[in-house]
């Protein structure tokens, strides 16, 4: 039920099947902790949860740097032009007032 759309703590990326934070939610910092807690109680315990998170979330637990390939699993479309960007050069990107 936490995960439930009516509670609006996370989104679900249909394509890619993961959940990822919703930004935009009014529920309390605490409650998010509190579904960390309970996972992690879980994972200590042996209960194999069917959740499924993106690699970024994963690489942030552990420490690890994300990339832009992280980033297109979740949002292939500002993946894409985050990287198509990159290749700009400076008179582009003044042109369209980066």
């Amino acid at each position: 039920q936490l995960f439930d759309r009516t509670f609006a703590m996370f989104n679900y990326f249909q394509g890619d099947r993961v959940y990822w934070f919703n930004g935009n939610t009014f529920e309390m910092p605490v409650k998010f902790e509190l579904i960390g807690s309970l996972m992690g109680i879980a994972l200590f315990n042996g209960v194999i949860l069917n959740l499924h998170f993106p690699s970024a979330l994963y690489k942030k637990l552990l420490g690890q740097p994300t990339t832009l390939q992280d980033l297109a699993g979740l949002h292939p479309d500002v993946a894409r032009n985050l990287q198509r960007m990159l290749t700009y050069d400076e008179e582009r990107l003044e042109a369209i007032e980066v």
